[in-house]
């Protein structure tokens, strides 16, 4: 009978190996160099460095982004705000308690402007006549606005000359401010009349004062220039509002 060589039926023969599974590498596994460790790590930090500055450019512009919007919204909101007011202002034809006839005076400075108006902000409850004030701190550049109700119990009578001159004033508590705004650079208030020369009517001559006492009635028109810092920028609007005096 014929031999049969060993090698050729050794199952761990270089051979055999591919009848049981792979074969073994030939090399054995070689990790990474110190050079290539230190290079990856270089690469990494400076990747990292690059995302942080891209991050702290976007916050930035978005955070100056935003306050030019707030800027924008601010120097818009407060304005509006006082329009709306004077646009209800009482006058002499409004009616209140039944009081026919009745004056509703304005007093107002360079600095501030009091009034009364039965206007009620948006989604209000509120009705009625109410006390308006603004009132500008220009050592504090704050804004401090007024709205309060005007109450009165069975057979008594508010003396609404003496309390809106009070409260432009600084004489009368009121209690606190509705509202109170920072940053205001400017508030500076006119007060307009018709002009007796002109015929039409329309032409109306602005004075710094209007002395409540004096005029018991208000002014035909109400012009604003209002301004609101933004970071290093000062943002500065103006406004005329008209009323309804005749």
């Amino acid at each position: 009978m014929r031999a049969i060589r060993g090698s050729s039926l050794n199952p761990f023969s270089s051979q055999a190996v591919g009848r049981f599974g792979k074969r073994a590498p030939s090399k054995a596994f070689r990790g990474f160099t110190l050079v290539e460790v230190l290079v990856a790590m270089a690469l990494t930090a400076m990747v990292v460095t690059l995302l942080g500055t891209a991050m702290r450019s976007g916050l930035l512009s978005w955070r100056k982004l935003g306050l030019e919007n707030q800027a924008d919204i601010f120097s818009y909101a407060v304005p509006a705000s006082l329009g709306r007011y004077v646009e209800f202002m009482a006058t002499e034809a409004t009616p209140w308690k039944g009081r026919e006839g009745h004056l509703f005076p304005l007093c107002g400075s360079a600095r501030g402007i009091t009034f009364y108006s039965t206007y009620g902000p948006a989604g209000s409850s509120r009705q009625g006549l109410r006390l308006i004030g603004y009132l500008y701190d220009p050592s504090q550049n704050t804004l401090d606005v007024y709205d309060v109700d005007i109450l009165e119990k069975e057979g008594e009578e508010t003396d609404l000359l003496a309390l809106a001159k009070g409260l432009l004033e600084g004489r009368d508590n009121v209690g606190p401010p509705m509202s109170r705004y920072g940053d205001v650079t400017e508030f500076r208030v006119a007060y307009g009349d018709t002009d007796s020369s002109d015929g039409a009517g329309q032409n109306l001559l602005w004075q710094d004062q209007w002395a409540c006492e004096e005029n018991p009635r208000a002014p035909r028109g109400v012009r604003l220039v209002f301004g609101v810092r933004s970071g290093a920028s000062e943002r500065v609007t103006s406004w005329i509002f008209p009323t309804r005096v005749p």
